[in-house]
């Protein structure tokens, strides 16, 4: 599969490389690299509990991000990570517009868009895209995250976030993601 190896080899390891993908004090090798073999490796034709143990990993993980410090956890290094996976990111963007305006999700999902607006989302004289090298190839899934970082449906929840907002670092967070959008 693109080096040595083939798709068993792949399923066999897998468990041990997003481990060691995930873990800290590795640099290598890149989720998204490791993630984006899946697709590869077709696990969407997998067995039932195969295709369910991925998907509940690419859960965890995302929420595990939505929920982190944008210093610990690179929420652009992990949507571009399932967006090498999955063909849909539609669930996961949701999820984080519903987290922004949940109490206790709000403020760190709040960070995490920052942070994404701030290093991993350009606009060049109106042209936006995202930054992350490993986008590439996958247009559908860059575009998907583009529109709703450009949607209604996003400024709307942004209003409610601030609405639901309890604490001054949060409100200016999202007056940071206004300012940013």
């Amino acid at each position: 599969m693109l080096t040595v190896g083939g798709v068993a080899d792949f399923r066999y390891f897998l468990p041990r490389l997003l481990e060691i993908a995930c873990g800290e004090g590795f640099s290598w090798p890149d989720l998204e690299s490791v993630v984006g073999r899946l697709r590869f490796a077709g696990w969407r034709s997998w067995q039932d509990d195969e295709r369910d143990a991925v998907r509940d990993f690419l859960a965890a993980l995302w929420a595990n991000a939505l929920a982190g410090d944008p210093d610990q956890e690179d929420v652009d290094t992990i949507l571009c990570a399932i967006g090498n996976a999955e063909d849909d990111l539609k669930p996961y963007l949701t999820e984080w517009a519903s987290a922004l305006t949940r109490p206790t999700a709000g403020p760190a999902a709040a960070a995490q868009l920052r942070s994404l607006l701030d290093g991993g989302y350009r606009s060049d004289r109106g042209k936006r895209r995202l930054t992350n090298a490993f986008w590439e190839d996958r247009d559908h899934q860059a575009e998907q995250v583009i529109a709703w970082l450009s949607s209604a449906d996003l400024q709307v929840t942004l209003s409610a976030a601030f609405e639901a907002a309890d604490s001054e670092e949060t409100l200016q967070t999202l007056a940071d993601i206004d300012d940013l959008v």
